[in-house]
């Protein structure tokens, strides 16, 4: 190796190097500002799981306790029924008790009973203030409901209308509770007047549930009767919706955040945002779903919550989520109420952006500062990166020229004055010439190991060759072995299935063989078969066909797309050719030479027919070729089912 000049005392690299210490600043920095980062997420997670589940309790117990009034009244009607305290004759008493248990339950928009008789009692607030509207329909004027403006005693003030065609027992929630046949709640509708909705808590009444005083106090919530009680009535206590979402409308969900309630199918139960649930459409009132709503929020979760949960059935309990589309929002849906035919779920949705704009201003500040810091680190890099790129160009160079095989050593260089460089300089040397006389020895040893594995190769491409001969061709008789005649007949059998062709199936068997082998050896039996086989393979000529060794002295024959008559002229051939031969068996029952006997069967393959039935039914027209003399062939009689 040629001696480089040098051109002064060698620098260590390190003193170069103390510079990074600038991007270790860098790195701390980052790495604090991204942990103060990740520290605030996992805080406002935290608070807005916490604030989540603090609304939904809240929600849960007020939704529970409006929804129980409902419930309360209906059993407090039921129990003054029942015991005949209250008299379903007495339209008097029934209203005087129905106003007393509106100014008991103020909350509660709609009292009253529906009976089979056609009558009809209800109190519901009036929007006249301090009054009340009553509404009744007597059997003797049927399907006449007339409205009064009633004080809080019950003294009629004025008829406001008379409706025409009202029958309770024809109204949904009069069927509902009778097809239903215990107490349950309604599904939502919306009021005569379409400015809002509701829902009925109902109970039916049945004769049996009417005792008298001296008798045992009935259940307050019996499970039901059966079906064959003679029913009486209907009380229905009918419960405002809106009062829900104008508690939901109370509560401070972040900045903006919103609460909702639908039901399983997406319709919307109550709502945050101030909006009607429903439309009217050409006169028929439809329901909001909660992907329709007019506040974005709420439509953007409905939306994702559609592609998450296809099928609300299967939110079984609390889930939280965190949606990405539009900006990132926490979401917790969970099921708020199940009881007597409800099904609702609440739903909480809290944008990212409520809690974090202090954060993100933070991580704002912090960015701008690494960045400035990566700037200046870039700059002082770039500047060492001038000074040591020549040399490390120059190393690239070498190793470059190297890896395309030119390790012919070049002129002499002045060395680095950086010490690890120097030394990196020398290494290379060292290694140029270090391969080259490595490269010359591998060529010598490749050459030799090339023609070494194409030698092999060709070994055992032949071996190969060799044993899938064997693996698929008598010895004997040169014919195709057992194995192969059945992977073939099986290949053949789909094919023909596939393309609904026809598929004939030959077994011959040399006549009186073991006669033949007792009389002139094995050693001729085993040249008979050869010759044998050498005749049917002079009869099928056609590549797609197949002559095999079936057993012994037996041979079968496939016939891919072989009608009957083409089966029937084969079979001719094949004894034809087996006769011509002039093989001596002397011996022979059937004729003096040998001779040979076939069965076959032609089928079109079905699903219903197997390759078992083929062999079987060409194996029995061998068996009675065999009967009638032997020395001919004869065609399954039978067709295959």
């Amino acid at each position: 190796m040629k001696k480089r000049k040098g051109i002064g005392r060698d620098i260590p690299l390190q003193w170069v190097l103390i510079v990074p210490f600038v991007f270790q600043i860098l790195l701390a920095v980052g790495l604090t500002g991204w942990l103060s980062w990740q520290s605030g997420q996992t805080a406002v997670q935290m608070l807005v799981n916490e604030l989540q589940n603090n609304i939904s309790d809240r929600i849960q117990i007020r939704t529970q306790n409006f929804l129980s009034t409902p419930i309360q009244v209906n059993q407090i009607n039921a129990r003054e029924i029942q015991s005949t305290h209250l008299d379903l004759n007495n339209s008097e008493q029934i209203i005087r008790h129905f106003i007393t248990l509106q100014q008991i339950f103020p909350q509660i928009n709609h009292i009253s009973i529906g009976k089979e008789d056609g009558t009809y009692i209800a109190v519901r607030q009036s929007k006249t203030k301090g009054f009340l509207d009553l509404l009744l329909v007597n059997p003797q004027e049927p399907k006449s409901i007339y409205n009064y403006l009633a004080d809080e005693q019950g003294k009629r003030i004025l008829l406001k209308r008379i409706g025409r065609n009202y029958d309770p027992r024809d109204r949904p929630w009069y069927k509902e509770a009778v097809q239903a046949g215990k107490p349950g709640w309604s599904d939502i509708y919306n009021y005569f007047d379409a400015t809002t909705t509701g829902i009925s808590h109902l109970y039916p009444l049945y004769a049996q549930q009417i005792v008298t005083p001296s008798q045992a106090n009935p259940p307050a919530n019996p499970q039901g009767p059966t079906p064959k009680l003679p029913l009486i009535g209907v009380l229905a206590t009918d419960f405002d919706l809106v009062d829900i979402s104008s508690f939901l409308q109370s509560i401070v969900i972040g900045k903006t955040g919103q609460a909702f309630i639908l039901e399983r199918n997406y319709n919307l139960v109550a709502s945050s945002h101030p909006e009607n649930l429903f439309t009217i459409d050409r006169g028929k009132t439809l329901r909001v779903r909660a992907d329709q709503s007019k506040n974005s929020l709420i439509r953007e979760a409905a939306l994702n919550l559609r592609t998450i949960f296809p099928e609300l059935e299967a939110v079984k309990k609390k889930e939280e989520l965190i949606l990405t589309t539009g900006g990132k929002k926490f979401v917790q849906i969970r099921p708020l109420i199940q009881e007597e035919g409800l099904d609702w779920l609440l739903v909480v949705v809290i944008p990212k952006a409520d809690f974090t704009k202090e954060i993100d201003r933070n991580a704002y500040i912090t960015l701008g500062i690494c960045l400035i810091i990566f700037l200046l680190s870039s700059l002082l890099s770039f500047t060492i990166y001038r000074q040591l790129s020549d040399w490390i160009l120059r190393f690239s160079h070498a190793a470059q020229a190297i890896s395309f095989g030119q390790l012919a050593s070049p002129d002499p260089e002045p060395v680095p004055r950086i010490r690890e460089l120097a030394i990196l300089a020398r290494a290379i040397d060292q290694m140029r010439q270090q391969l080259h006389d490595s490269f010359t020895t591998l060529e010598t040893t490749n050459r030799d190991l090339e023609e070494r594995v194409m030698w092999r190769t060709a070994e055992l491409q032949e071996a190969n060759q060799n044993l899938q001969y064997l693996a698929t061709i008598d010895a004997l008789t040169g014919a195709a072995n057992r194995r192969h005649f059945n992977d073939y007949l099986e290949q053949q059998w789909r094919q023909a299935l596939r393309y609904k062709h026809p598929l004939t199936l030959i077994i011959c068997d040399v006549d009186c063989f073991k006669i033949y082998n007792d009389t002139y050896g094995h050693q001729a039996g085993d040249k008979c078969l050869q010759q044998v086989v050498a005749a049917i393979c002079g009869v099928v000529k056609r590549p797609q066909d197949l002559v095999a060794r079936y057993g012994g002295e037996e041979f079968a024959v496939i016939l891919p797309d072989t009608h009957l008559e083409g089966a029937r002229s084969m079979a001719m051939e094949i004894i034809k050719a087996v006769a011509d031969l002039k093989i001596p068996n002397a011996r022979s029952t059937v004729a003096p030479h040998v001779t040979i006997s076939l069965g076959f069967c032609c089928v079109v393959p079905t699903l219903e027919l197997s390759i078992d039935q083929l062999i079987t039914t060409a194996d029995q027209a061998l068996y009675a070729a065999k009967e009638q003399g032997r020395n001919g062939y004869q065609e399954a009689l039978t067709k295959l089912s």
